[in-house]
């Protein structure tokens, strides 16, 4: 099937990944940080930002979605360093943040000890 055949309005919005963004989307999806992850944003900051088309999550998502911490403390601090900024509390097309993925993570973001007692209450 040729992109010919996909209804007008979406022809006008495909567009082609480029190598190292496809790449690093595909590697973030798995929610482990990777060397390889890490040299791809070393070359590029501003992949930290892209988002996957279909769901919308950004690296940050993901990482959050698997349990990861060092991967989301990573992704900030090598974006950082190479210039670019992290939004947080980017969105994907559902809405959510990385924070509302993070399930049980909420230590993580807000940098403080929660209590076991807190944990429990916020599994349910």
């Amino acid at each position: 099937m040729g992109w010919e055949k996909l209804p007008g309005s979406l022809c006008n919005t495909v567009v082609p990944l480029e190598q190292a963004e496809h790449q690093w989307l595909v590697l973030a999806a798995d929610g482990q940080w990777t060397q390889q992850l890490h040299g791809l944003l070393l070359g590029d900051a501003s992949l930290a930002a892209r988002r996957d088309f279909i769901s919308g999550f950004t690296a940050l998502h993901w990482a959050a979605k698997n349990g990861n911490c060092d991967m989301v403390t990573n992704i900030i601090r090598a974006a950082e360093k190479g210039g670019a900024r992290v939004n947080v509390d980017a969105r994907s097309h559902g809405g959510y943040t990385a924070l509302h993925l993070a399930d049980n993570l909420v230590c993580l973001f807000l940098g403080t000890f929660c209590s076991e007692e807190y944990q429990l209450e916020n599994l349910l």
